[in-house]
């Protein structure tokens, strides 16, 4: 192609943005399975399916289990509050002793919820739109739910035997989890969309999404040593994988970009993290050159104007930020422009 890719993220990341009719059944506190409704998330996905046949842009509209609510950090035990935002993770193990280590990650009501919201998903559809794996970040990411940012990073010193075995029990549950979702998804001879509505990829095969935003609280020593092993173990267990990353910490694209289990890399703009044509556009041409590149982040259409201009559209996806339609609608007419041969 001689342009890159372009999709847009709609509306927002907070629950009332994306599911308002979920939110308005839930009360500030502690939310359980039960108080998930099924009926008003189909709703707010049948409008968000609309809205994306209105935005028009590269990728087809793909819906998963209510993305908001950490499935992962729930089904392994944490206790799930709303804050009439957004929904977030306690930690859970604040004596090691007390654990429950044998917990099975499908036997509980958080994974019999997430299953039910995907099999009412994927029948209200009707092969209208793909359906696809929830939002189930990635192994530190729930080493670091389950025992706390704080009390992880000290672990690693003091404990580092037990953060290696809470590695190996949250990597198994994303097996177990992501391979009874993707039972789910009715087979497809046009491919595979993964993602939630917004930050979407295509795969010929069945994948799933993964992602490691602890990696702003790790080294890389300890990354390499504790939890890109089970990375690995888990993106080996599926066919394709797209891994999303936060560019305020380059290094693990690094440690990351030569796993061939990970097929697509996407690297995040933080605005006021990470400097744009400083350190990102030099690390997106540093992804380009291995595997195809998802550059997602809030960009304005100048920022976005010089990244089209600047960056080779070779295995290159542009996925932005749009509040709203008109602003979804403005990014794409700019990447279809006719551009000049990007610089170097």
């Amino acid at each position: 192609m001689d342009r890159p890719l372009i999709g847009s993220w709609l509306f927002g990341f907070y629950v009332p943005e994306l599911y308002p009719r979920v939110a308005a059944t839930l009360s500030p506190g502690p939310i359980r399975p039960a108080d998930i409704p099924v009926e008003p998330f189909l709703e707010d996905i049948e409008a968000l399916w609309r809205a994306y046949q209105e935005l028009d842009d590269d990728y087809p509209f793909a819906a998963g289990a209510l993305a908001s609510v950490p499935w992962l950090e729930a089904i392994l035990g944490c206790p799930i509050f709303f804050s009439g935002t957004t929904l977030w993770a306690d930690p859970c193990i604040g004596n090691w002793q007390e654990y429950e280590w044998d917990r099975r990650p499908l036997d509980n009501r958080w994974a019999e919820k997430l299953l039910e919201l995907l099999r009412a998903l994927v029948e209200h559809s009707r092969g209208r739109y793909a359906c696809t794996p929830t939002l189930m970040r990635g192994v530190a990411d729930l080493c670091a739910a389950l025992r706390g940012p704080n009390a992880l990073a000290l672990d690693l010193y003091d404990c580092p035997e037990r953060i290696s075995r809470l590695a190996d029990r949250c990597a198994e549950a994303l097996i177990q989890v992501g391979q009874a979702q993707l039972a789910l998804i009715p087979e497809s001879e046009n491919g595979y969309l993964v993602g939630c509505a917004g930050l979407r990829c295509w795969f010929p095969g069945k994948g799933l999404w993964l992602q490691d935003d602890a990696v702003s609280i790790l080294s890389p020593h300890f990354y390499r040593e504790h939890f890109l092993p089970r990375v690995r173990r888990v993106a080996g267990a599926f066919e394709h994988v797209a891994f999303h990353l936060h560019g305020d910490r380059l290094w693990a694209v690094d440690l990351l970009l030569p796993l061939e289990e990970i097929d697509v890399l996407d690297l995040n703009y933080d605005v006021g993290a990470s400097g744009l044509e400083q350190k990102l556009v030099p690390a997106w041409r540093h992804i380009q050159a291995r595997k195809p590149c998802i550059a997602f982040g809030h960009v304005t259409l100048e920022e976005l104007a010089r990244l089209r201009e600047t960056l080779s559209p070779a295995g290159l996806s542009l996925q932005v930020v749009a509040p709203t339609l008109a602003q979804g609608r403005a990014a794409r007419e700019l990447v279809c422009r006719p551009a000049s041969p990007p610089t170097r």
